[in-house]
């Protein structure tokens, strides 16, 4: 199965606004989802208020 990924103009805006070293985070990480995207992931999660 392959995975696609569609950049809104704002992700693409927002990405380059990054840092480099966290903008290759996300890349790697999405890179690595796509591979293998059954394999998932630690879910997100934290504690929101407000």
């Amino acid at each position: 199965m392959k995975v696609f990924f569609r950049w809104s103009p704002q992700a693409l805006s927002d990405i380059r606004n990054f840092d480099r070293q966290n903008a290759l985070r996300i890349l790697d990480a999405l890179t690595r989802y796509a591979r293998a995207p059954r394999l998932g992931g630690a879910g997100l999660h934290a504690h929101l208020t407000g």
